[in-house]
C-alpha cells in the first residue's frame, strides 16, 4: 500500500511539478540608444493549489513581484492555461551612457532567480558604427535556494523499514524543484546577423534566444556592429562637395593661366 502511494506521488511530481516555474527574460535594445526589459514569471496553478506548496508558493511569487516593483518595473498579471504569475516591464533611455557610467539599470529578478545579463552589455558608439557586445555568465547554480518545496511531515521510519513515506518521496523528487525551472533569455539587437552562441536566432539574426539550464552556469555571448548610416551618408555628401569644390577650383586656376 505504501509503495503504491509512493509511486502515485512520484508520478504526480514528475508530471506536474517538474518545470512548474516558467521564466522568460527579454532584453530588447533599439537603435535610438534605448532598451526595454520585459520578463515574466509564472507558476503552475496545480502546484500552487497543493496544500504543502500553497502558502510558500504564494509567498515566493509575492516576493518576486515586490522585488520588481522596488526596482521601478511596471507590473501586470499574467494568466495562462494552468499557470498564473506576472509580467514586469521597464524602459531605459540613454542606455550607452547609463552602462558606461557603471550603473545597473536592470537588477536581478530576485535572490532565487538571479538573472541579470543586461548589466554586462557593452555599447560603443563610434563615428561610423555602433558596437554591441554581451559576454557574461548567467549563474543559476543556486536557483533552487528559496524555491518553495513541500513540507515533509512524516515521522522517521523504523530502522528496519526502508520504504519511504509518500510525503518523503515527494520531497525527495522535488528537492531539485528550482533546477527544473524553464528559463529562457531573449536578446534583441538593432541590426542583422549578430554573432552569438544562442540556442536559436530569428528576425535575420537580430533576435537571439538562449534556453538556460537551472542549476548550472550558462555562458552568454553576442556581438553586433551596426553602421551609422546617417554619419556615413553625411561624410559621403561632404566628401562629394569637397571633391566638386576642388575640381571647380582647379578648373578656374587652369583657365586663368596665360
Amino acid at each position: 500500500m505504501k509503495r503504491g502511494l509512493a509511486l502515485g506521488f512520484s508520478i504526480f511530481a514528475a508530471i506536474f511539478l517538474s518545470g512548474c516555474i516558467d521564466v522568460e527574460y527579454k532584453l530588447l535594445v533599439d537603435a535610438q540608444d534605448g532598451a526595454e526589459l520585459r520578463y515574466t514569471v509564472v507558476m503552475n496553478s496545480l502546484a500552487m493549489g497543493i496544500q504543502s506548496f500553497g502558502a510558500d508558493s504564494q509567498d515566493f511569487m509575492k516576493r518576486t513581484e515586490e522585488s520588481a516593483r522596488e526596482r521601478g518595473y511596471a507590473i501586470s498579471p499574467v494568466a495562462r492555461e494552468k499557470a498564473t504569475g506576472f509580467e514586469a516591464t521597464k524602459k531605459i533611455q540613454g542606455l550607452s551612457k547609463v552602462l558606461g557610467a557603471g550603473e545597473d539599470p536592470f537588477g536581478p529578478i530576485s535572490e532565487e532567480i538571479p538573472i541579470n545579463p543586461g548589466k554586462d552589455l557593452k555599447v560603443w558608439k563610434g563615428l561610423f558604427e555602433t558596437e554591441y557586445r554581451l559576454d557574461t555568465v548567467i549563474d543559476l547554480r543556486g536557483s533552487n535556494q528559496g524555491i518553495p518545496l513541500p513540507k515533509d511531515n512524516s515521522a522517521s521510519p523504523p530502522p528496519d523499514e526502508t520504504t519511504k513515506s509518500p510525503e518523503a518521496v515527494l520531497r525527495d523528487l522535488t528537492s531539485a524543484f528550482g533546477k527544473n525551472m524553464r528559463v529562457t533569455f531573449i536578446l534583441g539587437l538593432p541590426g542583422k546577423n549578430a554573432i552569438s552562441n544562442a540556442s536559436s536566432t530569428s528576425n535575420e539574426g537580430s533576435l537571439m534566444t538562449w534556453i538556460l539550464s537551472p542549476g548550472a552556469e550558462n555562458p552568454i555571448q553576442a556581438s553586433l556592429s551596426v553602421p551609422n548610416r546617417r554619419t556615413i551618408a553625411l561624410a559621403g555628401f561632404l566628401g562629394a562637395m569637397l571633391f566638386l569644390a576642388l575640381a571647380a577650383l582647379a578648373i578656374i586656376l587652369i583657365r586663368r593661366k596665360p
